[in-house]
């Protein structure tokens, strides 16, 4: 994931910056802030993903995976200055809540099934 929007990065950067020169990256800050927040940004959210993917299952990762979205568009308005138009945070918002009620379904569905497979295994030792 990270390569390839790093792919796609490089790519417009190329159509947007022709000179050489805007490619330069030197032994300074721009150097460094690229390195950590490619590696160590990049690296410490997959372990936490791995880890939370772990403890509690699939589903409860993805559910904050719009949270990131409400975040984005949080920072970018008051860090950025973007503006936030009100058809794309209702179009946002019903993706969102699609997305929430989908997951709402896949845990009970889950809960579901832990709960026949729990009682077959009981109505068998009868």
């Amino acid at each position: 994931m990270s390569f390839v929007g790093g792919a796609q990065s490089a790519a417009f950067t190329v159509l947007v910056k022709h000179k050489p020169a805007d490619w330069a990256i030197g032994l300074n800050i721009n150097l460094w802030s690229t390195l950590y927040g490619g590696v160590v940004c990049s690296g410490l959210i997959i372990f936490i993903l791995l880890w939370c993917t772990e403890k509690k299952g699939p589903v409860f990762v993805t559910m904050f995976t719009p949270l990131s979205t409400i975040l984005v568009a949080v920072l970018a308005y008051f860090i950025l200055g973007e503006k936030l138009y009100i058809r794309s945070n209702i179009e946002a918002a019903v993706v969102i809540v699609g997305l929430y009620l989908l997951l709402w379904g896949k845990e009970d569905q889950q809960i579901f099934e832990a709960y026949t497979i729990d009682f077959q295994f009981s109505a068998s030792e009868i």
